[in-house]
């Protein structure tokens, strides 16, 4: 187990350890009348929203591979990205969710630098929309932000990249290019990145409407902004429990009881993962990248 893989399970473990503690201190009885009072109809429709995330994320990738002249179907981008999405959720000790979409990717196109890269400047696109309402969070959060990472200074420490990356990231600028010589097309690509974020903050507004936490849009986004880049540290993996104890944290500050953040964690969690439930139709895909596959694509790739 290499550095990376063993700082992500401990922390994992760790955070997953302090979400069993405040589970275990909660009120269910409380926690399960918030759950009662809520319409049917509001979870159902929150799942389609995140369900509507992954379409999102298909039709951003897809408009990055457009531009970088590799002709892929937007259904098979749709496909790709719920097998990479259902990699990341349900096989965790696997390969991850972009090794399978890069794997995926590999099928129908031979630029594998370019296929590569295509997933950074995905990541890129949605980072860029975040960043864009993080002063909503600033506003919101100032305080708990400072005491998020006053406690997490240790970990981001021990996130920071090797050395050796430098080299890489020079080598990945002269591909990155590609992306730029189309700016007109480059935006609008930035733009459906921008789309593709609001689902999830429509679906976590309707779960937190539904349990009666009095939120507007706005706190969602701060909240989801927040808990976004926080996740995207290497001290977990696909941020479990760390998602959830910031959600907790976020949301308390916010008003609402320990029983209501609590509930809408576990509920927000539950109907994420269900909307990438689809990915288990082509799981034989999944299944087919085999250890000698993935070994041969890394060893190939520039």
């Amino acid at each position: 187990m290499n550095k990376k893989r063993f700082l992500q399970w401990t922390g994992t473990i760790l955070s997953l350890g302090l979400l069993g503690l405040l589970l275990a201190r909660q009120d269910w009885a409380v926690t399960w009348t918030y759950v009662r009072r809520v319409p049917w109809w509001m979870p159902v429709l929150a799942f389609l929203f995140y369900l509507g995330t992954q379409l999102g994320n298909a039709w951003r990738w897809w408009m990055v591979l457009h531009l970088a002249q590799i002709r892929l179907p937007y259904w098979r981008a749709v496909k790709i990205v719920f097998l990479g999405a259902f990699a990341s959720n349900f096989l965790l000790s696997t390969v991850g969710g972009d090794t399978v979409r890069y794997l995926s990717l590999l099928r129908f196109t031979e630029k594998k630098g370019v296929g590569l890269l295509s997933l950074v400047v995905d990541r890129l696109l949605k980072m860029v929309a975040m960043l864009l309402f993080s002063p909503i969070s600033v506003g919101l959060f100032a305080p708990v932000l400072i005491d998020i990472f006053q406690e997490q200074a240790a970990p981001l420490g021990a996130a920071f990249l090797p050395p050796k990356v430098h080299h890489a990231l020079r080598r990945a600028w002269e591909v990155l290019t590609v992306w730029f010589r189309r700016p007109g097309d480059f935006l609008r690509a930035a733009g459906v990145g921008l789309l593709s974020i609001f689902p999830p903050f429509l679906g976590m507004w309707l779960l937190g409407r539904g349990l009666g936490i009095g939120v507007g849009i706005q706190h969602i986004i701060g909240a989801s902004v927040i808990t976004y880049f926080l996740t995207l540290l290497p001290i977990s993996i696909n941020g479990y429990g760390v998602q959830e104890v910031l959600t907790t944290t976020l949301y308390t500050f916010l008003g609402a009881s320990m029983e209501q953040a609590i509930a809408l964690a576990v509920l927000a969690r539950i109907l994420m993962l269900a909307a990438t439930l689809p990915g288990a139709l082509w799981l034989p895909e999944i299944l087919a990248l085999s250890t000698d596959d993935l070994q041969e694509t890394v060893n190939s790739t520039p």
